[in-house]
């Protein structure tokens, strides 16, 4: 999908008072993640679209951006990066949506931040953020934020998330509410996985991917043996190594799925 945002009002050339400029600047430094860093036609558009945004600060944003926004934001592959993100982050519009598709996007924690921190994403139910630039800062983001509590779906599969991301994502009380976790291809070790096999927080998940991390025998074993996962049923740890034994308690506690 093409974002259709090139026909948003330009800027304003009328004269600003100084306190104008002092707003324009703060706006433009708050948006101005990795400057140098994007690029595309999605990015292009998303940059007129920040400057709109700080144009027209409590007015109506236009038509084509509220039907854009109020359909469903597919934007999976639009190379937006994080100064993309920051845009959506700041739209009023991003309220009416309940899916935000955001694959492979080039978007790093600084993106993630500024979406975490967005009052609008509070009603957002599913997230996908597979194959971006995200690392433990931006699963803590997620973790600590206080507007994702609808969120029943995450796509964090193939990033940079490490053990840190991982323990930050099992004490989120936000997240409480959260039925699949996709953590597949990340860095992930053992310490990582027993975090969240042991969180009180994570209690509604259902479905948890970590294949291709890092995580041995003790991880698995502490997955197979949660006290507090009452509800999971599914959990894919191919591409781990793991013992005999390991496996047999796996096939235990998950006997109906594919483990």
């Amino acid at each position: 999908m093409r974002l259709a945002l090139v026909a948003l009002p330009q800027p304003r050339t009328t004269q600003r008072s100084p306190r104008e400029h002092e707003r324009k600047s703060s706006m433009k430094d708050a948006l101005a993640f990795g400057s140098g860093r994007e690029g595309g036609l999605a990015d292009g558009a998303l940059r007129r679209l920040a400057y709109s945004l700080w144009e027209q600060r409590g007015q109506p944003i236009g038509d084509a951006l509220t039907d854009w926004l109020a359909a469903q934001a597919m934007l999976a592959e639009q190379r937006i990066g994080d100064l993309g993100v920051a845009a959506i982050a700041a739209c009023p519009e991003l309220s009416d949506l309940d899916e935000l598709d955001l694959e492979d996007n080039q978007i790093g924690d600084r993106g993630l931040q500024a979406l975490a921190a967005s009052p609008y994403a509070i009603g957002l139910k599913e997230i996908d953020l597979e194959r971006n630039q995200i690392g433990d800062a931006g699963a803590s983001a997620i973790a600590d934020s206080p507007n994702l509590g609808a969120l029943e779906e995450l796509d964090l599969a193939h990033n940079r998330i490490g053990d840190a991301g991982a323990i930050a994502l099992s004490r989120a009380p936000g997240l409480r509410g959260l039925e699949e976790l996709e953590l597949g291809h990340n860095q992930i070790g053992d310490a990582g996985a027993r975090a969240l096999a042991e969180s009180t927080f994570l209690t509604s998940l259902e479905k948890l991917d970590l294949r291709s991390n890092h995580v041995g025998d003790e991880g698995a074993q502490a997955l197979a043996r949660s006290r507090t996962l009452l509800k999971l049923k599914e959990v894919n740890l191919s591409g781990s190594r793991l013992s005999p034994e390991t496996i047999k308690l796996l096939r235990e506690r998950f006997e109906d799925d594919d483990d």
